[in-house]
């Protein structure tokens, strides 16, 4: 009687954990072994129920471990990359962007992020989003990185519950990206920015982006204005030095760079 007893208690137990793990991404969808691709190590998924295809990025390669700065993409190959790092289980999480020298990562449009994700990048300063994430208020808890940067298009008063970003509701330091690249078009998407970078007040732009693309037209490149009068000169020009009021307090100063479309 005892060892049906224990029999019928092991079984229960590894009916639970068995639900528990197939409670995470990896039991509603299918995957590939881990392929490079430039930065990423990545899988192509596989949706049990819909058939539908999507890229599940695993972590960096030797070559994005060595980088200071690396772009998330959107796509690799056609297919859309929809998750960084991912949840395995109930309590566990799978897939780690392990860095000793990453300092910056551009996270585009769409993609979700599991927590723990940045936890082995020692050197992690910003993280430059395209988009506001579902779990925004835990947003910091999730990706324990120290600045946060997104668009002042995407700020929203009545969500953040006060026009001043560091005493909203939610406790995350969130700030504004002082560089903007503008689609410069009427009707563009995200409110027309293209790119946001956040960079030193009166330094050089570091990175600049690939060229954005617009049906029937050619881009002509990154001006001053949206009259596109002066194009920036990325080996000279500078941003704004650093603005402050009477008080001493540092002003934000926003750069926008403006597309011109042939």
């Amino acid at each position: 009687m005892k060892r049906k007893l224990r029999i019928a208690f092991v079984s229960l137990i590894a009916i639970v954990i068995t639900f528990l793990c197939c409670t995470g991404a990896q039991c509603k969808a299918r995957q590939t072994q881990p392929t490079k691709y430039g930065d990423f190590y990545y899988s192509i998924m596989t949706d049990d129920e819909t058939g539908e295809q999507y890229i599940r990025l695993q972590g960096l390669t030797e070559q994005g471990q060595q980088k200071k700065y690396v772009i998330v993409p959107s796509e690799i190959n056609g297919i859309k990359v929809r998750e960084l790092n991912y949840r395995g289980g109930a309590w566990y999480y799978e897939g780690n962007l392990y860095s000793e020298q990453l300092e910056k990562i551009y996270l585009p449009y769409g993609i979700k992020v599991y927590r723990l994700a940045f936890n082995s990048c020692k050197k992690l300063k910003d993280l430059i989003l395209f988009h506001i994430p579902d779990n925004i208020e835990n947003i910091n808890y999730y990706y324990a990185v120290p600045n946060i940067y997104i668009s002042s298009s995407l700020y929203d008063e009545e969500e953040f519950g006060s026009s001043n970003l560091f005493e909203c509701k939610y406790d995350i330091n969130i700030k504004f990206a002082n560089v903007s690249f503008m689609y410069n078009f009427g009707d563009s998407p995200y409110a027309g920015y293209y790119w946001i970078d956040d960079l030193d007040y009166g330094t050089k732009i570091e990175y600049v982006p690939e060229d954005p693309v617009r049906d029937g037209y050619e881009f002509g490149g990154w001006y001053k204005e949206p009259e596109c009068v002066t194009e920036w000169n990325f080996k000279e020009d500078t941003l704004p030095e650093q603005a402050v009021t009477d008080e001493g307090d540092e002003l934000y100063q926003e750069t926008r760079l403006y597309a011109k479309w042939i």
